[in-house]
């Protein structure tokens, strides 16, 4: 009704053959089996039933762990979302449980968002952004050895997110957080000032204040509402970090700043050579702070390659707080193996990546904590590891070989590992 335009007897066709498609049963079907596959949730009109991946996990404090959760879907609202679920471990015969909620105060001309997070459960520390959660189906099976360095986190946060105009966003949050050490895990012991005797705290309470900048100009994004993804950018995209902690502020016990810096750029050389992806982050703290809220640099343990980890390095191994870290890989757009016939039909691609952080820990932060045996500081130099693999095995594969270069593991074949993980390329 809004076209000036009239449609051609041909086009109305078209667009009523589309009309058809899209109200067939097995149609409706299918868009929610992918939307399934790759967001995870069950679409029920206003609500959505998931993650389905989280529903049922195991790992050796829990045990086998059961979930139910879900979120509100665009149906109930485009405005805003509630989410939440709940949680019990056999073994372990303990609730947890986490709620969110998340609403947009401007969507046009730039988007501008609120929301609060309440969480008390069990988190890896030291694990990157992107990797698997302690309660992924996939990692109970994937995991090279049992899961047990889990700590109870109960946190509070409340946040506000701006757009200022596309590329320039910003991000502050006001958070508490508590750490509690677990069954399995070292407890957290320190050295007495008054008798010099080793005691145990319960736990650890920190609130801090953040914000962030993130800057990437001409980014270009697709999706929903607030699950946007981002296509990328032809230039660098630059990360700014900026967090304070307040102590004596509802229990916060620790004074500290930290500031961390990363630029990410993709350069492409020719369609032949192919492209590098690089990423360089730096970060400071100052002050005084226990090493759980130090840098913990992010490890993988599962055999699922992860971007944005050390994929030879442990979870909570290396702690810093004072680093730099890089991260290159080259896609090699088939160099070498379009030069064998049967791997240029099967448009394999070759990558090359190296992976290093260098950091330190002041005396004074070495001296809050007693440090667990599993844990160090980055005191022999750079941490370094390497892989080599093929992607685009049937579009959606990549195989990686990974050796750990600096560190070595005591075990030789600990040093080296195949690694799997899931890229679609178009």
């Amino acid at each position: 009704q809004h076209r000036h335009d009239t449609l051609t007897q041909r086009e109305m066709k078209i667009f009523k053959m589309i009309d058809t498609i899209q109200s067939l049963p097995v149609y409706k079907t299918w868009v929610d089996f992918f939307y399934l596959l790759f967001n995870g949730y069950k679409k029920l009109n206003n609500f959505e039933i998931g993650p389905y991946y989280n529903m049922v996990s195991y790992n050796l404090i829990e045990g086998p762990r059961i979930r139910f959760g879900g979120r509100t879907s665009s149906i109930f609202s485009e405005w805003f979302e509630l989410n939440g679920y709940v949680a019990y471990g056999i073994k372990d015969e303990k609730w947890k449980y986490g709620l969110g909620f998340k609403c947009f105060i401007t969507k046009k001309p730039h988007r501008q968002l609120f929301g609060l997070n309440f969480k008390d459960d069990y988190e890896i520390l030291g694990q990157s952004t992107t990797g698997f959660s302690q309660d992924n189906l996939f990692a109970s099976f994937l995991r090279a050895r049992g899961l047990r360095t889990l700590t109870r986190v109960n946190r509070t946060e409340g946040w506000y997110e701006r757009e200022w105009f596309p590329g320039l966003s910003t991000k502050l949050i006001l958070f508490g957080t508590t750490f509690t050490p677990l069954s399995l895990n070292y407890p957290y012991l320190y050295e007495s000032n008054q008798d010099g005797k080793i005691k145990e705290k319960d736990n650890i309470k920190n609130v801090e204040v953040r914000i962030s900048i993130r800057f990437a100009y001409k980014e270009k994004f697709v999706g929903g509402n607030f699950d946007r993804v981002s296509l990328g950018t032809t230039y660098p995209v630059i990360q700014l970090m900026y967090s304070k902690s307040l102590p004596d502020a509802y229990g916060g016990e620790y004074n500290f700043q930290r500031v961390a810096l990363g630029i990410s750029k993709r350069i492409r050389i020719t369609p032949i050579l192919g492209y590098t992806d690089f990423n360089v982050t730096a970060g400071k703290i100052f002050g005084v702070l226990p090493y759980p809220l130090m840098e913990l640099h992010g490890g993988n343990e599962t055999y699922m390659f992860d971007p944005s980890a050390y994929n030879m390095m442990r979870y909570f191994e290396f702690a810093s707080d004072q680093y730099i870290s890089s991260f290159a890989e080259h896609h090699f757009n088939g160099l070498f193996f379009n030069r064998i016939p049967i791997f240029k039909k099967l448009k394999l691609r070759e990558i090359a990546g190296i992976k290093g952080v260098w950091g330190s820990i002041n005396d004074a932060n070495r001296n809050v904590l007693l440090f667990p045996p599993t844990l160090k500081a980055l005191d022999k130099g750079p941490y370094l590891e390497a892989n080599v693999g093929v992607e685009n095995i049937f579009k959606i594969f990549r195989i990686d070989a990974l050796w750990r270069l600096t560190y070595p593991l005591p075990r030789a074949v600990d040093n080296f590992v195949i690694k799997f993980s899931f890229q679609l390329i178009l």
